[in-house]
């Protein structure tokens, strides 16, 4: 199967859109119930959202280079990844464990979203299955973000 990941720094509304806190024109409410989301727990703080994963890197930055991470720092990403309706949740998690392996990022949420598309002129539905993975990009041992190459994000 082809596919395609775009990966981009996280933004600031990543969880509200992902969690569908916010009503979106192109989300269809009724098929919400397909989606389905994986977060992991932290060690001191419950769920990992992405303020307190990025609280625990300025913490660690803070402490191994004894000054603030940059404030063009981009420590945390997120993955969109084209999907199908088939996808699932243990492939998520197989993509995001191959990754860490080679890549040593972190991954700490996951979303497949069934529920966005747009309906065509023919007012045929056209829905638009992708998954979301957000993943730390910070290395806690070294206090260095990890620096990927092109290729390294291609593959």
């Amino acid at each position: 199967m082809k596919t395609s990941v775009h990966i981009e720094p996280v933004k600031p509304a990543s969880e509200i859109h992902n969690q569908r806190r916010k009503e979106l024109s192109y989300v269809r409410p009724d098929l919400t119930a397909k989606n389905q989301k994986y977060i992991t727990k932290t060690h001191h703080h419950g769920l990992a959202t992405i303020s307190t994963v990025l609280k625990g890197i300025k913490d660690n930055y803070s402490d191994v280079h004894k000054k603030n991470l940059p404030k063009n720092s981009h420590p945390i990403r997120e993955a969109v990844i084209v999907c199908t309706e088939q996808t699932t949740m243990k492939q998520l998690h197989e993509a995001a464990k191959e990754c860490y392996n080679k890549f040593k990022i972190i991954p700490f949420q996951y979303y497949l979203h069934k529920d966005e598309g747009h309906y065509d002129n023919n007012g045929e539905w056209k829905p638009n299955y992708h998954a979301h993975i957000i993943f730390s990009w910070y290395d806690m041992r070294t206090g260095k973000t990890i620096k990927l190459s092109r290729q390294d994000c291609s593959e």
